[in-house]
């Protein structure tokens, strides 16, 4: 599956993530990243009883079965401070060139 990987310098930018609050993708990079073939078997199992006066229903749903670890995209995450805060990389330069620090995220669901 195509996604378009993060544009790290305008992402990692104090103003340009307070406007947006997450990543910035790079749009001249469209698509240009895969990940592996995605994957898994869900099953259901329904049956139905009628009666005179109401119905039941009852159904059995695995999601999957398999239990195949699918990778996500990279996530930008900031990195927070003792007080929960983001951190400044670079807290003495100008507001204008302040970058937050970040760390990459692999997820896997």
């Amino acid at each position: 599956m195509p996604y378009t990987p993060y544009d790290f310098e305008k992402s990692k930018d104090v103003q340009a993530w307070n406007v947006r609050g997450r990543e910035y993708p790079d749009y001249c990079r469209f698509n240009e990243k895969r990940l592996p073939s995605f994957y898994q078997l869900d099953l259901r199992v329904d049956k139905s009883w009628m009666f005179p006066k109401f119905s039941l229903g009852l159904y059995l749903d695995i999601q999957n079965v398999y239990n195949k670890q699918n990778e996500n995209p990279p996530r930008l995450v900031q990195t927070p401070g003792e007080d929960g805060e983001p951190v400044v990389a670079n807290p003495s330069a100008p507001a204008n060139n302040q970058e937050y620090d970040f760390r990459v995220c692999n997820e896997i669901n």
